[in-house]
């Protein structure tokens, strides 16, 4: 893991700590903390990269693009939960944490952060330009599709999910406390029971449905075609055949 992802976990663990704080911590507190958190990392970080000769290599369009389509996801992510949890509440952690993850995300789309730290060692000190960084173009073209088959179902089902919440919430949000001719249908959220249309409560059933199908089927997928078919969907996450070499390698050592 470089750096950045385990100072990434650090923030994280400290955003959990708050949310387990709830009320007792003020809004603004919370954003001190996490700005001295990530400012801190910010600091070591810039001077680790001087210390090592760290050199940045600029990311084409796609990447440019790809990042902000990242910002656009979480941005999406964090609207959906306002209808329930306003940012001013006590779950101001839990926004501060998924900022923290796209923060991250941005930047790695960009090429200045890293998952591994051989990532980040391969960019300092004297830069071959010869050398071009492994971007799996080497991959067989059927291990792309699948690759790219796969990121597309992912997103489909994260955003069925995003969409789950929000309509969950602002169905919620403008629910009647008891029956009324038009809102006759139940929603519970935590033991509190409001009543809205038929044709709602449909909707926010069907966006549910496809989350509790949609995820098992896409973590099961991602499972066999990554540790099974060898279709490197994680980086630096070895498949089954790479774990079982390395055990043969030590064995024989």
């Amino acid at each position: 893991m470089s750096f950045e992802f385990k100072c990434l976990f650090t923030y994280h663990i400290a955003m959990m700590a708050m949310m387990a704080a709830g009320s007792a911590l003020h809004l603004r507190c919370k954003v001190l903390i996490a700005a001295a958190i990530l400012g801190g990392v910010f600091f070591l970080s810039i001077r680790r990269r001087a210390t090592m000769d760290w050199h940045w290599r600029p990311p084409g369009v796609a990447r440019i693009l790809k990042a902000f389509f990242g910002i656009a996801l979480v941005g999406a992510f964090i609207a959906s939960a306002t209808p329930l949890f306003p940012i001013k509440s006590a779950a101001a952690s839990w926004y501060l944490a998924a900022f923290g993850i796209g923060l991250f995300g941005f930047l790695r789309a960009l090429g200045i952060t890293h998952l591994a730290e051989s990532d980040f060692r391969a960019e300092c000190g004297p830069i071959d330009p010869a050398v071009s960084k492994s971007t799996g173009v080497s991959d067989p073209v059927w291990k792309r599709v699948a690759r790219g088959a796969f990121s597309v179902l992912f997103l489909l089902v994260w955003l069925n999910g995003v969409a789950s919440f929000y309509v969950f919430g602002t169905t919620f949000r403008t629910g009647s406390p008891s029956a009324t001719a038009t809102q006759t249908e139940p929603l519970v959220n935590h033991g509190q029971t409001v009543y809205v249309a038929e044709s709602r409560k449909l909707l926010v059933e069907r966006l549910q449905a496809g989350m509790m199908i949609g995820i098992p089927i896409a973590l099961a997928i991602g499972f066999v075609l990554h540790f099974i078919v060898e279709v490197q969907l994680f980086p630096n996450t070895p498949t089954l055949s790479q774990i079982r070499s390395r055990g043969a390698f030590r064995k024989v050592r």
